[in-house]
């Protein structure tokens, strides 16, 4: 494995969680006393303290993180899904993509070059 996938797969995975939290809490699909204010990135992110909701991201981002690792991962889509008042069908109301463009980081044996 090259030595900075891991390292990398790990950052981005983190960033789109502080995103998806982010999200959830500014758009208020969950009461706002659930999210307690984290520092992330130089600047306060407002994480769920749910457990069943953390669990759910949490098993989300293993998957993104697995597929990150093999740079096949390109978007994070999170949907707000609601119904409604005249019918019970479930619409989309919300969507949000985050677009994932990540660069290849080539190992380089430097002492060929020497």
């Amino acid at each position: 494995m090259e030595p900075f996938k891991e390292a990398r797969a790990d950052v981005i995975t983190e960033f789109i969680e502080a995103a998806i939290h982010s999200i959830l809490y500014v758009r208020g699909v969950y009461p706002a006393a659930i999210f307690k204010p984290r520092r992330k990135y130089g600047t306060t992110v407002h994480m769920c303290c749910h457990a069943d909701i953390n669990q759910y991201i949490i098993k989300s981002l293993k998957t993104v993180h697995s597929l990150l690792l093999e740079i096949i991962f390109k978007k994070c889509m999170v949907q707000k899904v609601g119904s409604t008042r005249r019918s019970s069908d479930l619409l989309i109301a919300t969507i949000f993509i985050l677009s994932i463009i990540h660069a290849i980081l080539f190992h380089c044996d430097h002492a060929r070059f020497q």
